[in-house]
């Protein structure tokens, strides 16, 4: 997967994990599957909302000193 400019690493991920093709998705143990893939739902959700991005915009701009854009 080639990364897009201009649009958050984090924002990028695609059905078969975050960086695509075959070898792309979770290594993990098998407990963890369930939980994982409930917090990815959530975060699919969240990442549409404008109050969401905002604050997370915030904390990169003060804790880490830089937006998420690339």
């Amino acid at each position: 997967m080639k990364l897009k400019k201009r649009i958050p690493v984090i924002d990028q991920g695609n059905k078969l994990g975050f960086w695509g093709n075959k070898f792309g998705g979770n290594f993990v143990p098998e407990t963890l599957k369930k939980p994982i893939e409930d917090l990815e739902i959530l975060f699919n959700n969240l990442k549409k909302d404008k109050k969401f991005i905002a604050e997370r915009d915030k904390y990169f701009k003060n804790w880490i000193g830089t937006l998420p854009v690339l």
